[in-house]
């Protein structure tokens, strides 16, 4: 809670008044549902940790390990790899378009200081 606040008042969408009348009833509420209507005006994912260069950086060292361990089991013993070679192989086909989409958000939210949005983007003329 306290985190949307501050991230509230990080974008501008909240003054410093209303940050600290806010983060005060929030250390005062006993229950979520006087949490609720503190938050209620703002958005609901200014709390969300925007991925970072190194979440790229995590996503490509899992990608070589997976590709490490396949090769290892399909050249060491490519009749009996079974289980952990299909697990490897599903990962090493599924982190790379992740890690990909990490280091594309991760270089846009540093040229331009906003996370990318999933959707059509808006048309030229409004």
């Amino acid at each position: 809670m306290i985190d949307t606040l501050r991230a509230a008042l990080t974008q501008g969408r909240l003054t410093e008044e209303e940050h600290d009348t806010r983060a005060a009833q929030v250390s005062a509420s006993r229950s979520r549902a006087e949490l609720a209507p503190l938050t209620a005006d703002l958005p609901g994912d200014l709390g969300t940790r925007l991925p970072t260069a190194g979440d790229a950086r995590m996503g490509a060292c899992v990608s070589f390990a997976a590709a490490s361990v396949l090769a290892t089991l399909l050249l060491w013993q490519p009749a009996r790899a079974g289980g952990l070679a299909l697990l490897a192989a599903v990962t090493v086909l599924v982190a790379p378009p992740v890690t990909v989409g990490l280091i594309v958000d991760a270089r846009h939210q540093k040229r331009t200081g906003e996370q990318l949005r999933l959707g059509t983007a808006p048309s030229a003329g409004g």
